[in-house]
């Protein structure tokens, strides 16, 4: 029986010069993906979107601010 499902999630961020290419292995619970799918279908989205979007939050939430450093 399945348990979990990877997912790899790929963003390009600018830098000051240049893109910079990042990709995120994610593994879900069933349990998530079913609430995920939930989240989509309501606010018109794929699941690998809200993915992209949750980590973007948690990622704003530990990178300092600029004034911080």
């Amino acid at each position: 029986m399945l348990n979990s499902v990877i997912m790899l999630v790929d963003f390009t961020i600018k830098e000051i010069n240049d893109e910079v290419n990042y990709y995120i292995i994610v593994n879900l619970t069933v349990e998530q993906i079913k609430r995920l799918k939930i989240m989509a279908i309501k606010e018109e989205k794929t699941i690998k979107q809200l993915v992209k979007e949750l980590i973007v939050k948690k990622l704003e939430k530990v990178q300092p601010k600029e004034e911080d450093k």
